[in-house]
């Protein structure tokens, strides 16, 4: 399969006219978790995790035709490439580096012949810095006032994996301080605005 298009590739077709047939009554979810196995065909243990999809509207036709498409489009060795530092974004031609990131192991990952990760752990240690500095109230807003109010800017979801952090952490959370996720700035800025002091809000993205 070239590319990661796959429209006029057989598989479309067929997965098409699964996702048809998954549509009908008697592929409702609450048919298919009657089957006693579900959980144990639909479910999958590895690295201390366990993911359980099998409250999801699949079957082991449309299972198996996802797998064929995983292989047909190389997912893993795709995979492989990103965690290596390829450059797998083809439209800017450059590394895709949200696993480097989301590394605290210490290993290397080249990019262009030079470790990225130097400069990623530099970015982590001024957001850090920051963010004890905002907590601590030594960088305040343009009034001296100290920040009680951040809005995270996410635009079309980005703000998705932060509001999931923040809702996990919540109870050991800065009580002095609100927080708010922006996606859309059509809809939500006005609410926002309106709702606390601007001269308290700091905004990030």
């Amino acid at each position: 399969m070239n590319g990661y298009r796959f429209f006029h590739h057989p598989l479309h077709v067929r997965l098409t006219d699964c996702a048809l047939a998954m549509n009908r009554e008697d592929h409702h979810l609450k048919v298919l978790i009657r089957d006693p196995n579900r959980i144990d065909n639909f479910s999958v243990k590895g690295g201390g995790l366990f993911f359980d999809y099998s409250r999801q509207r699949i079957n082991a036709t449309s299972l198996a035709m996802l797998l064929e498409l995983a292989d047909a489009s190389s997912a893993q060795s795709r995979f492989a490439d990103m965690a290596r530092g390829e450059k797998v974004n083809l439209t800017e031609n450059r590394a895709a580096l949200h696993m480097a990131t989301r590394r605290f192991s210490g290993d290397p990952v080249p990019v262009d012949g030079r470790n990225v990760m130097h400069e990623l752990e530099g970015v982590r240690e001024k957001i850090r810095c920051f963010s004890e500095s905002v907590h601590r109230e030594e960088t305040t807003g343009s009034t001296g006032k100290a920040f009680r109010h951040v809005v995270v800017v996410g635009i079309g979801g980005s703000y998705l994996g932060t509001e999931f952090v923040a809702t996990a952490l919540e109870a050991f959370a800065d009580k002095k301080m609100s927080l708010s996720f922006l996606a859309n700035v059509d809809i939500h800025t006005s609410d926002i605005s309106s709702r606390k002091s601007n001269r308290k809000k700091l905004y990030l993205s």
